[in-house]
């Protein structure tokens, strides 16, 4: 079953026509479970999908089996001496966007040019889908993919602020 609606559906018709739990293959603790992921996704994750006005950064979207994520990355240094030489992927908290991310922790390495990417997971800016904690593996993966792609060796360091982010990042 894709979605909560289908398998309560499935399991309310089950119900109703006599067969139970039994007949439908759903027991009350795989109910739960289910009711569960789906209220993690409201009272855990706040996406927003509002305008954000941004400045000296570059929206790019990156496709994946399953869905995309739009990813906004910005250059730190003194990007005219060439390329970057390391680069920094972000996960935003709970209610952040990849619009709204700083250039922390590149400022740490201020003689380092470095290029920070900041993702939007589905559900959240214009990523297309529905926020959920579990389609962030998926996104998180996808960009993390793509970046080792365009580092091409070159290290990347990950990080995450608060609950998502975090989740995102260790995976």
């Amino acid at each position: 079953m894709d979605s909560l609606e289908e398998l309560l559906c499935t399991c309310i018709s089950a119900n109703r026509s006599g067969g139970g739990p039994t007949q439908s293959n759903l027991t009350p603790g795989s109910i739960a479970v289910i009711m569960l992921a789906r209220i993690a996704d409201r009272f855990v994750l706040r996406p927003t999908r509002h305008a954000i006005p941004v400045e000296d950064k570059t929206r790019q979207v990156i496709d994946y089996p399953g869905g995309s994520v739009e990813v906004w990355s910005q250059r730190t240094g003194d990007s005219s001496a060439g390329d970057a030489e390391l680069f920094i992927l972000k996960f935003p908290g709970t209610g952040g966007r990849a619009e709204r991310a700083t250039s922390h922790p590149a400022d740490c390495w201020a003689q380092c040019r470095c290029e920070i990417w900041a993702i939007n997971p589905p559900g959240y800016g214009g990523s297309p889908g529905r926020a959920s904690v579990r389609g962030l593996a998926a996104a998180a993966r996808a960009a993390h993919e793509q970046l080792e792609r365009v580092a091409a060796g070159r290290p990347i360091f990950v990080t995450g602020t608060r609950r998502r982010g975090n989740l995102c990042g260790t995976h």
